[in-house]
């Protein structure tokens, strides 16, 4: 389902129910595409940026609670 070719961002949302990093790590350990875990939401954004041509889509998925925590929206 994941493009080939992405490159992944994880990261553990400041809310109860959150996986943590570690446990996300062994949940995404089988996928081929190459991976980074950071701690905050606002972390992953600006390392998918930094990361990103002007070819690239930047896609944020997960919860309202995610959103939420995202920096200027």
């Amino acid at each position: 389902m994941l493009p080939e070719h992405a490159n992944l961002i994880f990261c553990e949302p400041k809310i109860p129910r959150a996986l943590l990093i570690d446990e996300l790590k062994a949940k995404t350990n089988h996928l081929k595409q190459g991976r980074d875990y950071v701690q905050d939401v606002n972390e992953a954004i600006a390392l998918a940026k930094s990361k990103a041509t002007a070819e690239d889509m930047i896609y944020i998925g997960g919860s309202t609670f995610v959103v939420a925590e995202i920096e200027g929206l």
